[in-house]
């Protein structure tokens, strides 16, 4: 395995640090997706009155999320960052015991969820 990640990958970047830098941005790629396709899918609303919603049992809420599924997106984003964070602190310093990695990565989901969700519904809004 040492050939292997002192092989350079990038430029002067080496396998290593290609595995931390994508373990430290995933999960903000993560929130921003996840924040963006929300937003545009609350953008746009199928109309909520229609000859068929007269109907028992039927009702149209298309692209509507309401809280306790933004809850399970945001608990399955930061299982995924996690996850990926445990993975890489396996396969960088092969071992699991170095947990600085998910702290570090858990710390960037949690400010990701603050500062880029709020922001990319902004950017949906104007897109809208």
């Amino acid at each position: 395995m040492q050939p292997l990640f002192s092989f350079p990958f990038i430029g002067d970047l080496g396998v290593r640090q290609v595995l931390q830098l994508l373990a430290y941005t995933t999960p903000v790629m993560l929130v921003l997706t996840v924040s963006l396709v929300a937003g545009l899918s609350t953008g746009f609303q199928a109309p909520t009155s229609s000859a068929f919603s007269s109907l028992p049992g039927f009702s149209l809420s298309i692209g509507r999320f309401d809280k306790a599924v933004l809850s399970e997106i945001r608990t399955s984003t930061l299982l995924a960052s996690i996850s990926l964070a445990v993975l890489t602190s396996k396969t960088i310093d092969f071992t699991v015991k170095n947990t600085l990695r998910a702290v570090i990565v858990i710390v960037i989901t949690i400010a990701s969820f603050s500062f880029l969700q709020p922001l990319a519904e902004e950017i949906t809004k104007t897109l809208v």
